[in-house]
């Protein structure tokens, strides 16, 4: 009859010792000896001497056997399985597969940031005492507590979850629950949904802002008198922008509209978020008058305040005193050069005027 590596390591597992990667490759060595018939196969294992193993081994299987840890201390009886549970003479249970370093990482993982278990619920699990277990949690390096009880028994308990499939589930022994734990997923938009949704967003969007029924004096030239400044515009802009459904793209588009030679097409004429950031850079109740932002945007604002029914307010008032029929000056190049004398200074009035002091 042949020897098989299996047959040992049934043998071994029927007494529920973990061996380090070490021994079994001893093991492995001494079948092959047994099976070649350059040495005796001795008693079997369940005489606790038939294959020579480790001595860091045998003390394992004779301190499981009297309860007692290497340190002295006392070791759990693991609870009763339930009926659909791996038994714990499984072979697949005694198969080596994470390091001491991969096991504390995995053990920390479970305990403390998935909180499946207690750090007690977990020791009790697998039937160690807190001294063991703190003892190997304490210890580094990737084999550094290989002969532990608490490397042993929580190996073995990670592969029963493993094979189980509790860990892809989601699901522990412990009292630890996820808070989505319970509740129905949320159902996925169809296509349709989604893009109903989305064209019912679209259409409040342009709804809010829509000013298309609303004309003013010049609109159609693109001479609308302006009477407002610059920075008082770019309040107003930024404000706009802090709407959640409002991008700088979308901005752009709607000023646009109130420009005569964009309206038409604004896929290829729409002014561009780059103008828009130059205009919005700059600070002065003139700086940025030329530009088709300032303009466009004071359009828009404008036939906004006309469809909300607003009055106009005490500043809009006093420019209109202060510039007339041809409103604020927005044709003066940003170019032009003024004089003065040394001691005066040419600065701008919160109305945009020029003024020398």
């Amino acid at each position: 009859m042949v020897f098989t590596f299996q047959d040992a390591l049934e043998e071994i597992n029927h007494y529920g010792v973990f061996l380090s990667p070490k021994t079994i490759g001893q093991l492995q060595d001494r079948v092959k000896a047994v099976n070649s018939g350059t040495a005796s196969a001795g008693p079997s294992l369940s005489k606790k001497r038939a294959i020579s193993i480790s001595d860091s081994d045998s003390d394992l299987l004779s301190d499981k056997e009297n309860n007692t840890a290497p340190n002295g201390a006392d070791i759990y009886e693991a609870e009763e399985e339930d009926e659909d549970d791996i038994d714990l003479d499984d072979d697949r249970l005694a198969t080596p597969k994470w390091s001491c370093g991969q096991l504390r990482a995995k053990i920390r993982k479970f305990v403390a940031t998935d909180k499946v278990m207690k750090v007690s619920e977990f020791q009790k699990a697998i039937g160690v005492s807190g001294k063991s277990y703190y003892a190997f949690m304490k210890q580094h390096g990737t084999w550094e507590g290989a002969e532990s009880h608490s490397f042993v028994n929580a190996h073995r308990f990670f592969m029963k979850r493993e094979l189980l499939g509790l860990d892809k589930k989601g699901k522990g022994k412990g009292k630890g629950k996820g808070k989505d734990e319970g509740k129905e997923p949320a159902k996925k938009k169809s296509k349709t949904e989604a893009a109903s949704l989305k064209n019912a967003k679209e259409a409040a969007f342009a709804a809010k802002y829509d000013v298309s029924s609303i004309s003013l004096p010049g609109e159609a030239q693109g001479e609308v008198a302006v009477y407002d400044q610059c920075d008082e515009i770019r309040k107003k802009i930024k404000a706009v922008l802090r709407d959640p459904d409002m991008t700088r793209a979308a901005f752009c588009r709607e000023i646009s509209k109130t420009w005569p030679d964009r309206a038409a097409n604004l896929k290829e004429n729409a002014l561009q978020g780059t103008t828009l950031g130059s205009f919005l850079s700059k600070k002065g109740s003139r700086e940025g008058r030329t530009s088709l932002v300032f303009y466009a945007s004071y359009v828009l604002f404008e036939k906004l305040r006309i469809r909300g029914g607003k009055p106009k307010t005490q500043f809009r008032e006093e420019m209109e005193d202060i510039w007339g029929p041809r409103g604020f000056d927005i044709w003066t190049s940003t170019s032009t050069r003024y004089l003065t004398t040394k001691k005066m200074n040419i600065y701008s009035d919160e109305y945009g005027q020029v003024r020398v002091g």
